[in-house]
């Protein structure tokens, strides 16, 4: 994951007159507050200008090749970043309600996007526009501490996911969902996850087999 670039607009966005933040927003702010305490006139902002949006499975946010302009928090539902290789998709990460998304590179860069990101299942989410993002960098300092702490966990948890796929067997690699995500085991069909794992369907049934002695369940996930 690329640093992030903190530049802000010259243009800002314009503040409304009338703001109402919508109860089902309190997940979205109870989930900044936990990350790190935002202030009241922070939240007037981004209540002011985040979005909510609902998508049905299959559908896309992003596809190669245009620029991310969303960065948004799942308040239901399961999104996925993949990318092509040939005629093979290769899943990349997965969200889940409570996670924050977006295609990283693309949007803090505003650069064209090498990936994909599709709903799973259907999906609500809220989100913000890259502009008002930096708006909100610029005039609340607390939202820079907010970000360089998600962007530090999201960091830390890709880097893990590379060094499980480049130096582990397939069987560790599976035994780290198991212990780590089983949200993804418990969410997703064999094809997604054999593709995140980068193994085949073939070998996932295979671990499965060897593991449903030990433990019943990881028979039956998927």
């Amino acid at each position: 994951m690329p640093k992030t670039n903190l530049r802000c607009p010259a243009a800002k966005p314009q503040m409304p007159v009338m703001i109402k933040i919508f109860p089902v927003m309190d997940n979205f702010f109870g989930f900044v507050d936990s990350v790190y305490p935002i202030s009241g006139d922070c939240k007037k902002y981004l209540g002011s200008v985040i979005r909510n949006k609902v998508i049905e499975k299959r559908e896309y946010i992003l596809r190669e090749g245009e620029i991310c302009n969303k960065i948004g928090f799942i308040e239901s539902g399961c999104l996925k970043s993949y990318s092509t290789k040939g005629e093979r998709d290769s899943n990349i990460w997965f969200w889940f309600t409570g996670d924050v998304f977006t295609s990283t590179t693309s949007f803090f860069e505003q650069e064209p996007s090498r990936n994909f990101i599709q709903a799973v299942t259907r999906t609500k989410f809220w989100y913000l526009t890259h502009d008002s993002l930096e708006y909100a960098y610029k005039n609340y300092p607390e939202t820079n501490v907010v970000a360089r702490i998600l962007l530090q966990k999201y960091y830390a948890m890709e880097v893990k996911r590379i060094e499980l796929l480049k130096g582990t067997a397939a069987l560790d690699r599976y035994k780290f969902l198991v212990e780590r995500h089983p949200e993804i085991l418990e969410n997703l069909n064999s094809t997604e996850i054999a593709s995140y794992l980068d193994i085949s369907k073939f070998r996932l049934s295979q671990i499965r087999h060897e593991l449903s002695r030990v433990i019943p369940s990881a028979h039956n996930m998927g």
